[in-house]
Parts: C-alpha cells; structure tokens; sequence
C-alpha cells in the first residue's frame, strides 16, 4: 500500500522568484534542486560530481541542495564542490517547510535523487505532483513506474550518466513538459482520495479476517 499525499496541494506551488532571491542570490538561469534529507544514501557526493560536470556545458546552471543535514555530510559536500571548481554554482539553503519548500519546487528547472537505496520515493512523488521533471537512479523504489509512465528519467547512478540526463533536461524544455505532465498524472495516484479508500479497503479485509478466527 503506498503513501498517500496531497498532491492537490502541491499542484499550485509559487514564490519561485522569492526562492530565488532570498536562497540562491536571485539566480535567472537553470536551477537543478535536491530536496530531501542529506544523507550518505541519498548520493549527494555523485550528484555534486555529476554538477561540476554539468556546468561545463551548461555554464549558467545552478544547484540547490535543500534539506537537513542528518548526517553532518555538508562539510564533506562542500569541500568536494570547491575541490571540483563548482562551489559558486551550489547553493547549500538548509531545511525549508511549508510555502518555501513549495517555492524551491515552483523554481527548479529539474529535481534528481540520485539514491543508493530508496524504500519508496515521497520526495519524488512530491516534486512530480508539483511539476517538476525529475531524474531518479534505479535503486529509487518507484523507478519502474516511473519510467513506464514517463513521467521523468531514471539513470544509473554514476556521474556520467546524471550529467548527461541533466544537461539533457536542461537544454530540451519540450521534453521538460511532456516529462512534467507525465509526473503529475503519476503523482495523482497516489492521492489521499485514492489510497484512502484503498487503506481503508484493506483494514476492512483484515478485520473481517479477524473476526472469522474468533
């Protein structure tokens, strides 16, 4: 059974210009955004590597790591962008709740989630309810879904791989929409109305089960 989401409220996120003036110096070009926990699992180190690949095609691009950093990683991180030559293109924002997460949403040009293992993917749903076209590796638990759907990219999870699905992204805005309209339509599957109903389902099954046992 998965998790259900408003992804009605996430649809009609704004204040990607306010994002972008207060948390990565009013950035106007391509913005690529991590959002989630900052943790080993998550394959932070490749996407940073992935990034400083990026900006050699893609000069103007930018990206913004936003989450809490659970495993004191953001030092390592950062070091490893200025070491690579990418710290002026990554912008490390800390966690953000409510209106500013829907914001960082509403502002990014293409969301990734390189994990090492990824038991479900809420983040991902969350950033494809919002319309945003995501690139995920195949250890994301939703990564056959996602492909069948189109509904974003998913690539192994080496740093070749994601530069290449990013700078592709970022270049193709067509592709941008149509990825962006599948990840939506995905998302909407796993709306409150309808896993509700589905949980629901289920206890109701069991407790008819139960009952025939007593």
């Amino acid at each position: 059974m998965p998790n259900g989401f408003d992804t009605a409220g996430v649809e009609n996120g704004s204040g990607a210009a306010a994002f972008r003036d207060r948390f990565v110096g009013g950035h106007e070009g391509p913005l690529v955004l991590f959002l989630g926990r900052i943790t080993f699992k998550k394959g932070l180190d490749l996407l940073v590597e992935a990034f400083s690949m990026v900006i050699r095609e893609v000069p103007e691009a930018r990206l913004a790591i936003v989450g809490p950093d659970d495993e004191a990683l953001q030092p390592s991180l950062e070091l490893q962008a200025r070491r690579l030559g990418a710290s002026a293109h990554v912008d490390f924002v800390g966690p953000l709740y409510g209106p500013d997460r829907l914001a960082a949403l509403a502002a990014a040009t293409t969301w990734v989630l390189p994990s090492h293992t990824e038991n479900f993917g809420s983040a991902a749903v969350e950033a494809m309810a919002a319309g945003v076209p995501i690139i995920v590796s195949p250890e994301v638990n939703l990564a056959t879904e996602i492909a069948r759907a189109q509904a974003g990219l998913v690539v192994p999870r080496t740093p070749g791989a994601l530069r290449d699905a990013i700078v592709g992204l970022l270049r193709d805005p067509a592709r941008r929409g149509r990825l962006a309209a599948g990840g939506r339509t995905l998302a909407r599957r796993f709306d409150r109305s309808v896993v509700g109903p589905q949980l629901a389902d289920a206890y109701r099954f069991a407790a008819e089960r139960g009952s025939s046992y007593s």
